[in-house]
């Protein structure tokens, strides 16, 4: 195990109610996700500098948060983090896209669109021809999703230059 596996299972333990680590963990659930910029990154529990994928933990028993980086969630943890940054960076650079059935569920955990919202990013997912109509909807409800993940600190700025280097306009 390395260091900073160590000092994050520490830290996890140190903020649980639980003593034992399997129990500890079954406390923490994914609260929320965050990007932000490269300018002003965040450190992990497990001291790891830095991270721009941020995922907040939840303790269900006694309402800590804690700040994870989205590799520690996912390989330490064992918190499938991975595929919600993988497809909230899609409908960030392109929400002409369809967002994943993950993402679509977490943004509907998260309050950010309606039972109504949910059912018709659901039933166009697979659909390569939209009317305009439809793909006026969509991009309306990626770009609600994306600013929502987005910290507040990777203006636009930081979007626009993550936009050129993937080619995008």
């Amino acid at each position: 195990m390395t260091a900073n596996q160590e000092t994050l299972r520490r830290e996890i333990l140190r903020r649980s109610v639980s003593e034992t680590w399997d129990s500890a963990l079954a406390e923490w659930d994914l609260h929320r996700i965050e990007f932000t910029s490269l300018r002003e990154p965040e450190v992990c529990l497990c001291g790891h500098f830095p991270i721009v994928e941020l995922c907040y933990l939840l303790n269900r028993h006694n309402g800590v948060e804690v700040l994870v980086g989205n590799v520690c969630v996912q390989r330490f943890l064992g918190i499938p983090s991975e595929t919600l940054f993988r497809g909230a960076k899609r409908i960030m650079f392109d929400p002409s896209k369809a967002a994943s059935q993950g993402v679509i569920e977490y943004a509907r955990r998260q309050g950010w669109i309606t039972d109504w919202e949910r059912d018709f990013c659901e039933s166009v997912i697979r659909k390569r021809k939209l009317s305009s109509a439809q793909l006026g909807k969509r991009i309306e409800i990626n770009r609600r999703i994306a600013e929502r993940v987005a910290s507040a600190r990777l203006n636009a700025v930081t979007k626009m230059e993550v936009a050129k280097t993937r080619g995008l306009p």
